[in-house]
């Protein structure tokens, strides 16, 4: 967990880097839209090492040298954790929020992209909320890109406390889905709400955001984890993050009529 200095854990122990050196380093590395930070933030049931594999293995399908920088946070690592682990993306939302307005501060010209996994997704729109009724509202203006893979979050409530922040800010929203999805299914079960990463009900379409499904190259082993196992949608990252390509530029892509609008679907 992040209080006042940033943690970095090892195992079996827990060291401290402060947050100047921290920033000083990352400073020296990045700069406008040629190096943009990539901030990552993991689902639920994911232990530290697992997230910062899964951050170092993003940075590598991207295909790009610029800085990933991973928010780890108490997941139980278990997915009979989910209720607590809940309470725990709840809890860290004051630590991910100063780390992200520290990276988002570094200068006038830094460009982020925020990048979250599942329940992670849930954290990030309560960060990005709290940030835009908030004093540091302006800062959301350098995000560039916001990417949710398979994120566990009421479809309701991303209309109501996302939409208004992506469109103050102008940054792009991309959401992958995979009607394979075994969690976003429970997830709907426990919760009796349609969520924003499902695919197989109501499947979540707005003008504001660019919806993906990738069931067909999905090959994870519950469906929940195509950012990590579809190497279609790595390739898809790769030209959303690096280039900023919109979706009808992008190889690959379909696009799909939905009710009330359209989504894009990964060619099979």
């Amino acid at each position: 967990r992040f209080r006042g200095d940033y943690s970095r854990q090892r195992v079996g122990s827990v060291s401290t880097i402060p947050k100047n050196v921290f920033l000083a380093s990352l400073l020296s590395k990045v700069g406008g839209q040629d190096k943009p930070i990539n901030f990552f933030v993991h689902g639920y049931a994911t232990s530290w090492l697992e997230a910062v594999t899964s951050a170092a293995q993003l940075r590598s399908d991207i295909q790009s040298n610029n800085v990933m920088v991973a928010f780890c946070w108490s997941s139980h690592e278990s997915v009979l954790g989910y209720v607590a682990d809940q309470d725990e993306i709840e809890w860290c939302q004051d630590q991910m929020r100063e780390v992200l307005l520290d990276l988002l501060r570094l200068s006038d010209d830094v460009i982020v992209n925020v990048i979250a996994h599942s329940l992670g997704a849930r954290g990030v729109m309560g960060v990005l909320r709290a940030i835009y009724r908030s004093g540091d509202r302006e800062q959301l203006k350098k995000i560039r890109e916001v990417v949710f893979a398979a994120p566990d979050v009421e479809q309701e409530r991303m209309d109501r406390d996302y939409l208004p922040v992506a469109k103050f800010a102008g940054f792009n929203t991309t959401v992958y889905v995979s009607d394979k999805d075994v969690a976003m299914s429970v997830s709907e079960s426990l919760h009796r709400r349609p969520r924003v990463g499902s695919a197989s009900g109501k499947i979540y379409i707005h003008q504001q955001v660019a919806t993906i499904d990738v069931s067909v190259s999905d090959e994870s082993r519950w469906g929940h984890s195509a950012l990590f196992r579809s190497r279609e949608l790595a390739n898809d990252l790769h030209y959303l993050l690096r280039f900023h390509l919109p979706p009808n530029d992008r190889h690959g892509l379909e696009r799909v009529r939905g009710p009330g609008g359209h989504y894009w679907r990964v060619r099979p």
